[in-house]
């Protein structure tokens, strides 16, 4: 049982939602990454075990710019990825204001100088805990972030995870 509630000012910073969104896309990319590479060494493979020989007779470089072209994807992707994880996340960062979040038996209270709302804890599909912060998921793929450094100290971070593991149980992805 909770004995006060858990109030908590958030004003995020584009680093804050950078880190996030990173944490978030991740194994995604890395994925794709591994993907790309057994493409890249299937038709490596395949050139090289005479399905390019016409490349090589009509044109010696050919298969070198195809290789070269193959190699450029992912590489471009990954950039196209990282500069676009820096563009949302400074946008995020502009459109958001200070938050109050409170923390309380029934669930979570959300205030902004636009919007409010309330959500009991067992409509959180799950909450994680990083280095540096608390993600909380409403939804599969929604989630917005709340880093420790708004806690007042390490009393009320511990607090904290001791509701969400009586709140959310194994919902509750919790470092210690």
């Amino acid at each position: 049982m909770m004995k006060n509630d858990i109030k908590v000012e958030v004003k995020c910073n584009a680093e804050d939602y950078r880190r996030v969104l990173f944490w978030y896309q991740w194994k995604r990319h890395l994925s794709i990454g591994v993907i790309w590479l057994l493409i890249v060494f299937i038709a490596l493979y395949t050139v090289g075990s005479g399905a390019g020989c016409i490349w090589l007779l009509t044109n010696k470089t050919a298969p070198y710019e195809f290789f070269a072209l193959l190699l450029a994807l992912p590489l471009m992707t990954s950039i196209n990825f990282y500069f676009g994880i820096w563009r949302r996340a400074k946008k995020i960062a502009q459109i958001s204001g200070l938050l109050t979040v409170t923390f309380s038996e029934n669930g979570v209270k959300s205030d902004a100088e636009l919007a409010s709302s309330e959500r009991s804890w067992k409509k959180f599909d799950k909450v994680y805990e990083t280095k540096k912060e608390f993600i909380f998921f409403p939804q599969d793929n929604v989630f917005y972030t709340i880093p420790f450094r708004f806690f007042l100290g390490d009393s009320q971070l511990q607090d904290m995870k001791s509701i969400l593991r009586e709140k959310l149980g194994k919902r509750a992805k919790l470092r210690s």
